[in-house]
């Protein structure tokens, strides 16, 4: 693509040249160290252009200032790893956000506090955070609580060793962590061994306990390559992991252990890659803010692993997978892939796509603009038009939820479901947080052989015109939004979660096929689930 700014241009020949020639000498092999580069090379050209940005430190200025508080915090980190930028403007932004915004969650604090130590700020907010913060949210708030003890501060109810002690104390019996239930989760174990990386040498029981973390780590591994969260391959979990063992020391792009059927960690990031440079949390989706941003932590991290000697210290990753809330029409299904019938307006909108071109080329040979480039210019802008209206399932409101469902004739049974929000009640006046947190009563479903949690969550929102917003596809449904309400909206952990008979699931919602008498029920949870385990068992 031709770019008319030649700041820009200049900027990644630089980028181009860096990757070419300064290959670490360090690398066990130097074409894996080159594809990382690569892929971080390419996620910050696409950040720039995104930005409109000349230069990294313009990006520092412009976006990542004016998003600090919202979307900035882990490029930030990243970022600070490097040498020569100027990150007060960004400073300035954060703490003006923090003294006008009340942040509950303190895990999403200690993101906030993990990002101004890493700038070089004294704040006291980051005193503050450490006082009041550690072990208040389960797993995560001690794993990063611990990244806060161990870059210097203290805290007057906790100390590193009982931290580590409290983080021993939620080992799984399969040798993971996890926010909620009995099993260990590929995300939460990453992030876990990277605040306990620091003490891997000097403590035996953190040795032993990360050692287990890493065989689960490896037993969890795809034969792709990848890792799965929520039963959904995606690359998100690849990078915390490589993430977690860059902070150990450990080559996660050759170690033997983290190499199944010829696939690496960077085999299966790759195939997540957009054409812009950016990345999709599933498989042939759209561009994910989450899943860029910890793509770029990941290969940033291991490739100065490569280079120089960072220290040891392990960067913090983004809890979970979730992606940034959606900007899409919220009455548009993303996730119902199925429908392969065109809508009437494609036919027109083709039409008229094409007159237009016609048009405008008849201007052209009007004119005398007749060089041949000019109607190819046209051609290829109509075809991508054209491309759009074809693949894209737009629906107003009225006729997403008016759509006749077909009758279900050969039922296996009922199932009844739920949707609730009451974590948020006392949180929130948004209108759509009803008062008493009942989205949907209970409310009962017939049932075919084969229908799916995430079917009879369709099937719900449809007949009572509740919004819900699926990033994902039909396959692989992921739940951004219900009743306009979002994941992040209540914190990094925030979003919902749904239970069957109680319990919660490792795979998801569209693969989870339910049988007669199940009870479903989708919640919003501020944690994760974790503030729900009680609630549920009761």
């Amino acid at each position: 693509m031709f770019m008319k700014n030649k700041r820009l241009q200049i900027f990644i020949i630089i980028l181009v040249f860096i990757t070419a020639f300064s290959t670490p000498v360090l690398a066990a092999n130097d074409d894996i160290v080159s594809r990382a580069q690569s892929l971080a090379r390419d996620i910050t050209v696409h950040k720039l252009q995104q930005a409109g940005a000349d230069d990294v430190q313009a990006w520092i200025d412009g976006q990542l200032t004016e998003e600090a508080g919202r979307a900035s915090e882990w490029y930030i980190i990243a970022l600070s790893r490097q040498e020569g930028y100027d990150f007060h403007k960004y400073e300035e932004a954060l703490l003006k956000y923090l003294s006008e915004n009340d942040v509950a969650s303190a895990s999403t604090r200690q993101k906030y506090a993990l990002a101004l130590i890493c700038i070089g700020s004294q704040d006291p907010y980051i005193q503050n955070t450490v006082n009041e913060s550690i072990g208040k949210q389960g797993i995560m708030s001690l794993a990063y609580g611990l990244m806060l003890l161990e870059r210097g501060y203290s805290c007057p109810t906790k100390t590193v060793d009982s931290v580590i002690s409290d983080i021993l104390s939620m080992t799984r019996q399969d040798g993971g962590w996890s926010i909620t239930g009995q099993y260990g989760d590929v995300d939460v174990t990453a992030m876990t061994v990277q605040a306990l990386a620091p003490y891997y040498g000097e403590n035996a029981q953190v040795a032993a306990a990360v050692d287990r973390a890493i065989e689960f780590l490896s037993s969890k591994q795809l034969d792709n390559g990848g890792f799965a969260s929520y039963g959904v391959n995606n690359p998100e979990s690849g990078a915390q992991v490589l993430m977690a063992l860059t902070s150990l020391g450990i080559d996660g792009l050759t170690d033997s252990r983290f190499v199944k059927n010829n696939k690496t960690i960077i085999d299966n990031i790759e195939t997540f890659r957009l054409e812009d440079g950016s990345f999709c949390h599933l498989a042939g989706g759209t561009s994910n803010e989450n899943a860029t941003v910890q793509v770029f932590m990941a290969m940033m991290s291991y490739t100065q692993s490569k280079g120089a000697d960072t220290g040891n210290i392990p960067t913090p990753g983004p809890t979970g997978t979730q992606s940034a809330k959606p900007t899409v029409c919220p009455t548009h299904d993303t996730g119902d892939s199925s429908n392969t019938e065109d809508s009437s307006y494609k036919l027109t909108a083709c039409i008229v796509a094409v007159t237009a071109g016609l048009v405008v080329c008849i201007t052209l040979f009007i004119v005398k603009k007749r060089n041949i480039k000019n109607f190819i210019v046209v051609l290829v802008a109509v075809l991508v038009v054209v491309c759009i209206i074809c693949v894209t399932d737009f629906k107003c409101a009225d006729e997403y939820y008016n759509e006749t469902q077909p009758p279900k004739t050969d039922t296996i049974g009922t199932v009844t479901m739920t949707i609730r929000c009451d974590t948020i009640v006392d949180k929130s006046q948004d209108s759509h947080i009803p008062r008493d947190g009942i989205i949907l009563e209970e409310t009962e479903f017939a049932i075919e052989a084969g229908d799916s949690v995430y079917d009879i969550l369709v099937e719900a929102t449809k007949k009572y015109k509740i919004q819900m917003e699926n990033n994902g596809t039909k396959q692989a449904a992921y739940i951004a939004g219900i009743n306009y309400i979002y994941e992040h909206d209540f914190g990094d952990l925030s979003g919902w979660v749904f239970f069957v008979n109680g319990q919660s699931s490792s795979i998801g919602c569209s693969e989870y096929i339910l049988q007669d008498g199940d009870c479903i029920s989708w919640q919003y949870s501020c944690e994760l689930g974790r503030d729900l385990e009680q609630e549920v068992e009761n």
